[in-house]
């Protein structure tokens, strides 16, 4: 797990947790779910680790040949933070509905040739067409 800054689990996990400890884990929680039959489309917006349970969606939606569009917005800070880019391009490849975009918020000196910035009012608006007819998830 990556140290964030503001993190209250990361900050926890890596400042107070020591070897030897015991940790008490539970499974995760939460209603972060579609299936396909609540909407025709949806749109998931995700930006660093919250690509982590929009994958689960992702990929159930495509395990199962769902045929409304899927758009997946992602950001992250740079391109090496990208987890899942060669699933989510071999997904891309093989399904038509699957639109994926994304933007770095600070690609540095890395190379990237996509979309530099933030996710914002103007990207989604570039990436997502008539977005208000549409099922919209973020994590």
């Amino acid at each position: 797990m990556k140290r964030e800054e503001h993190g209250l689990v990361s900050r926890f996990l890596h400042d107070d947790i020591k070897v030897g400890d015991t940790l008490k884990l539970t499974a995760p929680a939460g209603t972060f779910t579609f299936t396909g039959a609540e909407h025709d489309s949806i749109v998931l917006v995700t930006s660093g680790v919250g690509i982590t349970p929009a994958m689960s969606v992702l990929r159930y939606l495509t395990d199962n040949n769902w045929p409304g569009d899927i758009y997946f917005l992602l950001g992250f800070r740079t391109p090496r933070d990208f987890i899942f880019a060669k699933e989510i391009e071999r997904l891309a490849e093989k399904h038509a509905n699957l639109h994926v975009h994304v933007t770095m918020s600070r690609p540095g000196d890395e190379p990237w040739p996509g979309r530099t910035g933030r996710i914002d009012k103007q990207f989604i608006a570039a990436c997502v067409p008539d977005i208000k007819s549409r099922r919209v998830h973020i994590c």
